[in-house]
């Protein structure tokens, strides 16, 4: 990993002034070994001691140089570490190290104790939070079996479907409609999961949510189902929504509307491209989802928005993993932090066993800021 200009000017700074900041000899080092990797950030080989020994000045004059090295790079590597594990340390995106034995040349790799998850989730931490997620619309008959069609998500669309109308006017309950009622006795697997997902990541960084925590009123989560024709929902806390635009279109227009990135029943659509559809190619599905999240009204959206719940699952997923969440950040081009208004598009790739879709990767496609 090569740091940018900015972020290896920060970690000069920090090494310089809080890891070698009064030894001589090792601050000396230090700084040819940064200057080095300035001039040449692309370098692969190794720098071994003799190297270094000829370009540093004050070292071929030091007495048994090559073993002196090998006692200042076990120094430098303990310090360095303790360094970026520290609080201090912590805030830096990118950590130095030395790769491999014997090997000079500074290396530079994702601080792995960085932690972005309760970044991402920062603001849902510390107030009231709705987590809405969809009930799909069904019809029951009679003998109390549940019917979907995806086509369908009131009552009043029902019309819609010729075969249930048994020849009957239109707005009359005649033939086999008039045996039917409305239903929503059924929540997709892949949402309940995508909720796990998103609750955990809450609970694990916030005292005030975790499940042992005392009232406060100030601080809360609370879970709602979203009925189809909701589109505006209410306003007095902040709000995650887990949403498939063939269950609860009105609220995922009313959130994505005049953004680059849209999902609808016909798949992604971006300005000027062609819809991206999910699709079956032997025992694997790619499927396709957005993550937006938005100001509204003066509160905070994350919406989670695809055609199939267990892509909304994976898409869930991934911000609660810190690996994932790291590679968001930096696509939307910040090193540790995260911008308030942003899409992020997802492609999911699933195996098509028998027993269900199972995930298996989950690439970010595309980040831009709304």
């Amino acid at each position: 990993m090569t740091p940018t200009p900015d972020e290896l000017q920060q970690l000069e700074s920090a090494i310089l002034t809080h890891v070698v900041p009064h030894d001589g000899r090792k601050h000396r080092i230090m700084v040819h070994l940064l200057s080095e990797f300035k001039k040449h950030p692309d370098r692969r080989a190794a720098m071994g001691a003799e190297e270094l020994i000829k370009a540093c000045p004050g070292e071929e004059g030091a007495k048994n140089p090559a073993g002196a090295l090998r006692r200042i790079r076990t120094d430098l590597k303990k310090s360095l570490d303790k360094f970026f594990a520290s609080a201090m340390g912590q805030e830096h995106r990118i950590c130095m190290k030395f790769a491999g034995d014997g090997n000079y040349w500074p290396s530079f790799v994702e601080n792995s104790i960085y932690d972005y998850v309760p970044l991402f989730w920062a603001r849902y931490l510390t107030r009231k939070t709705r987590l809405m997620y969809p009930e799909p619309f069904f019809v029951i008959d009679e003998h109390g079996t549940n019917m979907r069609n995806s086509a369908v998500n009131s009552w009043g669309e029902i019309e819609s479907l010729g075969y249930l109308q048994g020849g009957s006017k239109k707005g009359s309950r005649n033939g086999v409609h008039k045996t039917l009622r409305p239903g929503y006795s059924y929540i997709p697997a892949g949402i309940v999961q995508g909720m796990f997902w998103v609750v955990n990541a809450l609970a694990t960084h916030s005292k005030a949510l975790s499940p042992d925590a005392s009232h406060n009123s100030s601080v809360g989560l609370k879970a709602e189902p979203l009925m189809p024709q909701v589109s505006r929902p209410p306003d007095e806390t902040e709000l995650i929504v887990l949403a498939t635009p063939t269950s609860v279109a009105a609220i995922v227009q009313t959130l994505e509307t005049g953004l680059p990135i849209k999902t609808s029943k016909g798949g992604v659509l971006q300005e000027g491209a062609a819809p991206l559809v999910d699709s079956e190619n032997g025992e694997i599905l790619v499927k396709w989802g957005v993550l937006t999240r938005n100001w509204d009204r003066g509160r905070m959206v994350t919406l989670i928005s695809a055609n199939h719940g267990r892509t909304v699952e994976a898409i869930a997923q991934a911000l609660a993993m810190n690996e994932k969440l790291g590679e968001l950040a930096r696509k939307l081009g910040s090193a540790n932090s995260f911008p308030d208004a942003f899409q992020a598009l997802y492609r999911v790739r699933m195996s098509n066993a028998k027993e269900g879709p199972c995930i298996q990767h989950i690439d970010l496609e595309r980040a831009v800021l709304i």
